[in-house]
């Protein structure tokens, strides 16, 4: 489990969608001094701290990734 920045661009994309473009599990979200297991559907909020599940040796892709824009398809 890792904690990964998401850049701003992402609020507002589901769960579902960061474990799309990332490979990752999102295994749970800080939210607001609280601990959340989300759902595919829950929605990356400001100041939610995202942590995830991944191979060790994907965890550089996985953050270089969420610092950027989301891709769009």
């Amino acid at each position: 489990v890792a904690e990964v920045h998401a850049d701003r661009a992402w609020i507002g994309q589901t769960t579902r969608r960061i474990e799309e473009v990332t490979g990752a599990r999102v295994a749970y979200l800080g939210r607001l001094g609280e601990g959340l297991i989300p759902r595919v559907d829950t929605v990356l909020q400001d100041g939610d701290i995202l942590n995830v599940i991944c191979p060790a040796a994907q965890l550089d892709e996985v953050e270089r990734l969420m610092d950027r824009v989301p891709p769009t398809d």
